[in-house]
């Protein structure tokens, strides 16, 4: 019994540590602020590069319905430890698109971002985005660009 009450105890210390994030839960618009590379000339700086709604659970983090470049999807991750940064991956499949004026078929778009917290309806941070198709390899893309996200 002493054991579980102590157990018990420790609870809200480590969620202190943890669990307190200021980065609010909501509806999320990512702006593209650099193209670091965009091998099929996808993306702009200003541009829109991603929306979808951030979830926060303790250390855990997700963005539901996040889209980008007409994929939807679901991304998910964590924060690091004991800092305000935290990372999300996710995919896509079996989404359409135009490259070069040539119809495409991506059969995965994969994102991969990390984020740092401004203040609690701000970030910004890197995101990587790449495009698999089996089938045409001129629909082969890769992006990778730093980004701001605002609420």
């Amino acid at each position: 019994m002493r054991r579980i009450s102590l157990a018990l105890a420790l609870v809200p210390l480590l969620c202190g540590f943890t669990c307190g994030h200021v980065q609010e839960e909501g509806r999320y618009a990512f702006v593209a602020d650099q193209i670091l590379t965009d091998t099929c000339q996808l993306l702009a700086p200003g541009a829109d590069a991603g929306h979808g709604t951030l979830r926060v659970l303790g250390n855990d983090v997700r963005i539901d319905d996040f889209a980008v470049q007409g994929a939807a999807m679901q991304l998910v991750g964590a924060y690091q430890w004991n800092v305000e940064d935290f990372y999300l991956d996710g995919s896509g499949a079996n989404v359409s698109a135009t490259v070069g004026g040539q119809a495409c078929l991506w059969d995965l778009v994969s994102v991969s971002l990390t984020a740092i917290t401004d203040d609690p309806t701000h970030f910004h941070g890197s995101m990587r985005i790449n495009d698999q198709a089996q089938t045409r390899p001129a629909c082969q893309c890769q992006a990778t660009l730093t980004f701001h996200a605002k609420q």
